[in-house]
């Protein structure tokens, strides 16, 4: 296995992402197709702009109201030339589910989630001893 240095060498590129017009109605369904409880919100030209979970839509609910108006634009991101440690450190101390992926211009890449990094970590550490004992076993 290579070396693992970057976000951009382990994130995913298949982050669920919503724009800005659509309603919370809206935003509901592509949550249900995909099976997670928050989207990344981006405008169309990509660029993240935020991001909008259940709690959000919880809250609205009542109100007619689109993914613009609820969306929470403090939005923890980071570049993809950004160290995977770093990355790592962040995530754990934050308790954060996953990172989104910028660009140098904040055009969403991809996204880094905490099972991917909880996978590194736990390859770090035993992958090789691990490997080893298996092939002992195997002998």
């Amino acid at each position: 296995m290579p070396h693992i240095q970057t976000v951009e060498q382990i994130m995913s590129t298949n982050a669920v992402t919503i724009t800005n017009d659509k309603s919370l109605p809206e935003a509901i369904q592509i949550m249900k197709e995909h099976r997670v409880d928050s989207l990344l919100v981006v405008d169309e030209n990509k660029v993240l702009k935020g991001y909008i979970d259940v709690e959000i839509i919880d809250r609205n609910q009542k109100k007619p109201v689109q993914v613009a108006d609820v969306l929470e634009t403090n939005v923890f991101a980071v570049e993809k030339m950004t160290l995977v440690r770093d990355t790592i450190r962040k995530i754990l101390k934050q308790g954060m589910e996953y990172v989104p992926v910028v660009d140098e211009q904040h055009h969403l890449v991809g996204i880094v989630t905490r099972a991917t990094l909880v996978d590194i970590v736990y390859d770090s550490i035993w992958g090789e001893s691990e490997e080893a004992l298996f092939s002992e076993n195997m002998g």
